[in-house]
Parts: structure tokens; C-alpha cells; sequence
């Protein structure tokens, strides 16, 4: 199933297209959308290392789609957020 999904969703060229007129994806480019995506962030949250830039886009798709986060993950996404930006703070601090 998940093949299936990431193919509607990987060869989006339609799916832009409803997105650049602004209307509403079908149910089931949204639904292939919304899996697709959140699969991507529930892969990112399995990884070892945080990519701040990788999961700043990752919502970003989120966003860009009205895809809502899963319940489980808004919170883990929370603290990976907070985690990039005090990293990128000690950094500009010199620390």
C-alpha cells in the first residue's frame, strides 16, 4: 500500500496542480498525501541523527499540504524542534 501511495504522491504533477489553483485535493490524492508524508516523519523520527533542515521540510510539506500530524508525533516533533534551534543557538553563540 505504501507503494502505491508514495507513486500518487512522488509524480505529483497533478497534484500541484490542484494545489497552484488552490483548490482542495480529492480524497484520494489527500489521503495518498497524508501517508505518504507522515510515513517520511515517522522515518525521520527512526533515524539516529537529527537533520534540522530535513525535518524543517518535512513539516513544511505537512503545511504546504494541510496534512495534520499524527497525534503520536506532534509532540516528538516538539521536542526535535526545540532540540534544532537550541543547537543552532549554541552555535551562534560560539559555545
Amino acid at each position: 500500500m505504501e507503494a502505491a501511495y508514495r507513486k500518487i504522491y512522488e509524480n505529483s504533477r497533478l497534484l500541484n496542480c490542484f494545489h497552484n489553483l488552490r483548490q482542495p485535493l480529492p480524497s484520494p490524492f489527500f489521503a495518498a498525501a497524508e501517508y505518504v508524508l507522515n510515513a517520511n516523519l515517522k522515518k525521520f523520527f527512526e533515524e539516529d541523527t537529527v537533520d534540522c533542515e530535513r525535518l524543517t521540510r518535512l513539516i513544511g510539506e505537512l503545511k504546504g499540504w494541510s496534512v495534520p500530524l499524527e497525534s503520536a508525533a506532534i509532540g516528538f516533533a516538539r521536542r526535535l524542534v526545540v532540540k534544532c534551534y537550541d543547537g543552532q543557538l549554541e552555535r551562534l553563540s560560539g559555545r
